[in-house]
C-alpha cells in the first residue's frame, strides 16, 4: 500500500451473548450514548429529590392535571425524537448499502476489463500487465478518493496500492485538486486506448459492459454525497433541542410534585430524562456515517478489503478458467448413476422403471443421472 494515515476509531465490534446480554455490551463507554444522556438525567433527580423535600411531599391540587399534561407533552416529545431517530438509521442503512454497490460497481469493471484482455496472445502479454496494473492502481486510487470525499476534512488519507509506476507529475497534480472529477475519467481514458491498442479483444458492444459498471459505480457515489452534504433540517434538530431542554429542566419539578415519596421522584426524573436523552444521542451518533467516531463506517477496513480483491485479480490463477478434463468425468458416471439409483429407489420407483434403467446405455444412463439429481434439488 502506498499512502497511509494514523489509526483512526473504527466501527464497534460487539457480541450480544447467549442470552442477549453481555458484561463488554453493557459496561462499554466508548460510542455509547449512556455517558453524555447521564449529565442530563443525574442532576435531573438530584433536583427532583430536592425539591420533594423542599416542598414537603406531593400537591394533591394539582397532581392529576399536571400529570396528565406532562404526559402528553412527553408523548409528543417522544414521538420527535424517535421520527429523528427512524431518519438517523434510514441513513445511515442507505450510506451502507450504496457503499458496497459502489465496491461492487468498480470491481466488478475491473473484473470485465481483466477477463476481456488478450490473456492468451504471448506478444499482447505485455501490453496486458501493464493495462491491468494501470487499472489496478487507479481504482484503487478512485476508491480512496470516494471516502476522502464523503468523509470531508476528517480523514485525510487511506491506504492505496503502491502508485509507483504511474506518472509523477499527474498524480501530484491530481493530489491538489477533487481527484473524484480527475481519476473516472483517466480510467475511461486507460479503458479506450486499451481497446484502441488492440489490448481488449472483444466487441465494443461488449466492453461497453465495464465502462457502464463504471459509471454505475460514480452514481452511486454521488448518491452518497446527498447523504454526506444534506443534514436534517434546521428546524427539526433545532425545535428537538428545544424540547428537550425545557423537558429536563421541567421534569425534576413535575416529578416532585406527583410523586408520593423522594424515590419515586428520583426515579421519575432519571429514568424519562434519560431515556429521552438516549434516544436524541443515539439518533445523533448513526446521522452522519462518514467520519472518525465510533460509530461511523469502518472505511478503512472497506478500503483495505478493496485493495486486497485487487491484488487478487492480478494472480495467476485468475489469467485463464479451470480447464475442463473430459476423460475425467467419464470416471464419474458409474458414481453418479450409483447416485441416482438410490434416489430412484427411494422414492418407490416400480420394478418395471428400473428394469428399463437397467438396459439404458451410458449416455441415456448419465441423463437420467442428470435429472434425477435435478428431481432431488428441486424437492
Amino acid at each position: 500500500a502506498g499512502r497511509t494515515r494514523a489509526h483512526r476509531a473504527a466501527m464497534i465490534d460487539y457480541t450480544e451473548g447467549y442470552l442477549g446480554v453481555h458484561p463488554n455490551l453493557i459496561f462499554r463507554l466508548r460510542g455509547s450514548a449512556v455517558p453524555k444522556a447521564l449529565l442530563w438525567a443525574v442532576p435531573a433527580t438530584l433536583i427532583a429529590v430536592g425539591l420533594f423535600m423542599f416542598w414537603g411531599g406531593n400537591d394533591t391540587d394539582t397532581e392529576d392535571s399536571v400529570g396528565k399534561a406532562w404526559t402528553a407533552y412527553t408523548f409528543v416529545l417522544g414521538f420527535a425524537i424517535v421520527f429523528r431517530l427512524d431518519v438517523s438509521y434510514s441513513r445511515f442503512w442507505e450510506a451502507v448499502s450504496l457503499m458496497h454497490e459502489m465496491q461492487g460497481e468498480w470491481m466488478d469493471c475491473y473484473h470485465s476489463c481483466c477477463s476481456m484482455c488478450k490473456r492468451y496472445d504471448e506478444e499482447k502479454r505485455p501490453d496486458v500487465e501493464r493495462f491491468k496494473a494501470t487499472m489496478m492502481r487507479l481504482m484503487s486510487m478512485l476508491h480512496e478518493a470516494a471516502i476522502c470525499h464523503l468523509s470531508g476534512d476528517q480523514i485525510e488519507s487511506l491506504p492505496i496500492l503502491d502508485p509507483d509506476g504511474l506518472d509523477p507529475l499527474f498524480l501530484d497534480w491530481c493530489m491538489g485538486k477533487d481527484s473524484m472529477e480527475i481519476l473516472p475519467s483517466w480510467i475511461e481514458m486507460t479503458m479506450v486506448d486499451a481497446k484502441r491498442e488492440g489490448t481488449i479483444d472483444v466487441a465494443a458492444p461488449i466492453y461497453s459492459r465495464a465502462f457502464n459498471e463504471l459509471s454505475m459505480g460514480v452514481v452511486k457515489f454521488t448518491e452518497l454525497t446527498k447523504i454526506r452534504n444534506h443534514v436534517l433540517p434546521f428546524p427539526i434538530v433545532q425545535i428537538i433541542q428545544y424540547l428537550m431542554i425545557f423537558h429536563a429542566m421541567m421534569t425534576p419539578t413535575i416529578a416532585s410534585l406527583i410523586m408520593y415519596n423522594w424515590r419515586w421522584a428520583g426515579t421519575l426524573a432519571f429514568s424519562s430524562v434519560f431515556s429521552l436523552w438516549c434516544i436524541n444521542y443515539m439518533a445523533m451518533e448513526i446521522e452522519n456515517p462518514f467520519g472518525k467516531h465510533y460509530n461511523s463506517l469502518p472505511v478503512d477496513n472497506m478500503q483495505r478489503n478493496f485493495n486486497k480483491c485487487l491484488a487478487l485479480a492480478s494472480n495467476k490463477f485468475l489469467v485463464r478458467p479451470p480447464k475442463f478434463t473430459e476423460a475425467a468425468f467419464e470416471g464419474k458416471i458409474s458414481e453418479i448413476t450409483e447416485i441416482t439409483e438410490s434416489v430412484l429407489l427411494s422414492k418407490s420407483v416400480s420394478v418395471k422403471a428400473a428394469g428399463r434403467r437397467a438396459s439404458l446405455d451410458s449416455s441415456e444412463r448419465a441423463a437420467v443421472a442428470d435429472q434425477a439429481i435435478r428431481d432431488l434439488s428441486s424437492s
